[in-house]
């Protein structure tokens, strides 16, 4: 009941406080996600349908943006090649999904042949359409109301402490295993989804990207003893999800840092690692699992599968099945390679009861909702060419955030450390893809819009100030007058 409490005040300080100052509103509510998805927090008021506390803080907090906008002066940053491809991107993640409401009739299908139960139409318009927009909408705001540095530290404060409470939560969670009292990859499969409301393949990248972060956000108050605890624990966290692909991000975004910027850093990477695996036992089986004959999976050899390679390796069970799903869905993208079937296509155009079909699953396995790797679904849903501008969004903005990482003369900036956060959440999201994920907005993904958002904003301000500069310059230069004596 105190809990409650205490939430209702704080949702209700956000809501009065978002009149008054919105942006900081905003920045109070992205600490929301950290706790919003547990099994206590309340997930709709009054039991109407979406009626959530997020939601209704998101509302107060865009009436407060649209009151308080002109007053403010507030304007789109200029950043015209990552401002064209965030236009396409909403426009191409838009369509795909009003293509997916136009075809309901694939949901049916699926729902019928694979006696799964069927997904409401209501339900679909508001988990993969307006939660789609929804969680977009925090990095939106963050870019177009972050118009000063003081603002801008503010928000990857409350971003950094996003990221703590996440950390924190895991490390909770998941003590048992910690300690060596049980496995870690299977109390993260039962217990973080349950207690924490992420699956461990999300929290995985999520917190690889955010032990990075750590390490890079160097604000003015931040020691950089701090940034180092928060790295390791940031890293101890990736461990504790079990999550593969998890490992896969932080390495890579470990290699663009090492080999780009600070070369040290490919030496302390790798220590941590020996360090965390020695404390931590069982993840040394998680990460090895389906290499040697003791991790081999019996499911593909049950169905006649010859996922067994030369050298002894278990594919099917290195890749969770991925291995045999990969080929079929690729067989479908040939029949559409240019605009795709529109978003869920792994669900409506029948790939599932195919792999069904000649035996590759039963039908009581647990269905591979979507192709388990971010890039074969865009491809798979809006062809190559919706693909191509999709990743080439995500590519654009890595790049641009590369080369401000890599400009000596911005060392120690704010922009600097926005460019870093920036590049390390991406560059952890596009590896991850390899595995899983998606690269349509999702909830785990707001933080990475949000540091998006603030990249897209500093670029506006730096600008702004450089156009200040040089009209306070151009109104400093008197033109020459000679004096009055010149003229009698």
């Amino acid at each position: 009941m105190i809990r409650y409490t205490l939430l209702f005040m704080f949702l209700t300080y956000i809501c009065v406080y978002s009149f008054r100052d919105w942006y900081k509103s905003l920045c109070y509510a992205i600490i929301l996600l950290a706790v919003m998805e547990r099994p206590d927090m309340p997930k709709s008021l009054f039991n109407i349908g979406g009626l959530s506390p997020f939601n209704i803080v998101l509302m107060f907090i865009l009436l407060g943006w649209f009151l308080n906008k002109r007053k403010e002066g507030l304007r789109w940053p200029e950043f015209p090649r990552v401002n064209k491809l965030l236009f396409i991107y909403m426009t191409i993640v838009f369509i795909t999904s009003v293509r997916m409401m136009l075809d309901y009739g694939g949901f049916v299908a699926f729902a019928v042949d694979l006696n799964w139960p069927l997904i409401s139409k209501g339900d679909l318009f508001k988990d993969d359409f307006f939660n789609t927009l929804k969680f977009l909408i925090p990095g939106l705001l963050l870019a177009h109301g972050t118009n000063s540095e003081e603002r801008a530290q503010f928000a990857i404060r409350c971003i950094l402490f996003t990221m703590f409470l996440f950390v924190a939560q895991i490390t909770i969670k998941m003590l048992p295993a910690l300690i060596g009292g049980e496995d870690v990859a299977k109390r993260s499969f039962r217990v973080l989804n349950r207690d924490i409301g992420y699956h461990r393949g999300e929290l995985g990248p999520l917190m690889a990207g955010a032990a990075w972060v750590f390490m890079l956000a160097r604000t003015s108050n931040i020691n950089l003893n701090i940034n180092l605890v928060g790295f390791v624990w940031g890293a101890l966290a990736v461990v504790l999800t079990g999550s593969r692909g998890g490992a896969v991000a932080w390495a890579a975004c470990g290699a663009v840092f090492g080999f780009l910027r600070w070369r040290k850093i490919l030496f302390l990477a790798p220590l941590v690692v020996l360090v965390i695996i020695s404390f931590v036992p069982s993840i040394a089986d998680r990460y090895t699992e389906g290499f040697n004959e003791e991790s081999h999976t019996k499911a593909a050899e049950e169905r006649g599968l010859n996922t067994v390679d030369e050298q002894g390796r278990d594919l099917y069970a290195i890749s969770s099945g991925r291995v045999v799903v990969w080929p079929r869905v690729m067989q479908y993208i040939r029949s559409a390679p240019l605009f795709g079937y529109g978003r869920k296509a792994m669900i409506r155009e029948g790939v599932n009861q195919s792999l069904v079909a000649d035996g590759t699953f039963s039908i009581h396995d647990s269905m591979f909702m979507h192709p388990h790797n971010a890039y074969l679904e865009q491809v798979l849903d809006n062809g190559i060419i919706g693909a191509a501008f999709v990743v080439g969004f995500f590519m654009m903005v890595g790049w641009v955030a590369l080369k401000k990482l890599r400009d000596k003369q911005l060392s120690g900036t704010l922009e600097h450390t926005i460019a870093s956060m920036t590049l390390a959440f991406v560059v952890a999201h596009m590896a991850h893809s390899l595995t899983a994920d998606s690269f349509y907005p999702k909830q785990v993904h707001t933080l990475m819009w949000c540091t998006i958002g603030l990249f897209i904003a500093s670029q506006g301000w730096k600008k702004r100030e450089v156009q200040e500069q040089k009209q306070q310059a151009t109104e400093q230069i008197q033109p020459y007058r000679p004096p009055s004596s010149y003229y009698s």
